[in-house]
């Protein structure tokens, strides 16, 4: 899983994206899980099923939308959370296109879609020339 997550709150009036812990949106201890929900989990707990493609939050009542984003303060791109992009994050975009995800996370041009374009994207924005590490 990509350290680099938070789970997002879409204000419903603007329609930006903020990292839910920000701004108290979920309540609880903010706690970012691998997998499935299970039964009994924590109000604040929130994470990616990669088998079933589904994000999830355990969250209070709110009228706000939740996705698992990168997280604002992180650089752009940079899915394994090392601080740079390079040809791993490629990978994990790749997987993620592959899956034929709609999470926000690798929509990186911004079009509402995770596609081929968001490979050109990263590519485009390598920290070191090649994509090498």
């Amino acid at each position: 899983m990509p350290t680099n997550v938070v789970l997002g709150a879409r204000d419903p009036n603007t329609n930006i994206w903020s990292n839910a812990a920000d701004i108290d949106a979920i309540g609880g201890t903010k706690t970012l899980v691998n997998g499935a929900w299970t039964p009994g989990a924590a109000l604040g707990s929130y994470g990616v099923d990669y088998v079933n493609n589904v994000a999830w939050a355990v969250a209070n009542g709110t009228s706000r939308d939740f996705a698992v984003i990168t997280n604002p303060n992180t650089v752009k791109g940079d899915f394994d959370g090392d601080g740079e992009v390079t040809t791993a994050d490629l990978k994990i975009l790749q997987a993620a296109i592959n899956s034929h995800s709609t999470n926000p996370l690798y929509d990186l041009n911004g079009d509402g879609k995770v596609n081929a374009l968001d490979s050109v994207w990263l590519i485009q924005h390598y920290t070191h020339p090649g994509g090498a590490q």
